[in-house]
């Protein structure tokens, strides 16, 4: 068994979301580790939002090399929450491979 093989399989997967201006950012459902620190969307924005590298691009409050989620205008922060939550609820090859 390649244990990195694996490790690369159980990852949460990053899906493209477009904003309706075009921008495109990353979601994904959030790792074990993360789970319970996800119940607001604040918090949800800032571990499961990325960019296409999977890199974090929120954080709570100045960090350098991301965006302040505190900043943010809540229409769009509402928006990409929207489209965060939607992962939770869709089926992944991952979820179909373990019910077989």
């Amino acid at each position: 068994m390649n244990i990195e093989q694996l490790k690369a399989a159980l990852m949460p997967t990053l899906t493209k979301i477009v904003l309706k201006d075009g921008t495109e950012l990353y979601a994904h459902r959030p790792k074990l580790c993360d789970l319970d620190k996800c119940t607001t969307a604040k918090a949800t924005l800032i571990y499961c939002i990325t960019d296409e590298t999977g890199y974090h691009v929120f954080s709570d409050g100045e960090e350098s090399g991301k965006i302040d989620i505190n900043e943010i205008d809540t229409v769009v922060a509402n928006e990409i929450y929207s489209k965060a939550l939607e992962l939770w609820v869709e089926s992944s090859p991952q979820d179909e491979a373990e019910k077989k």
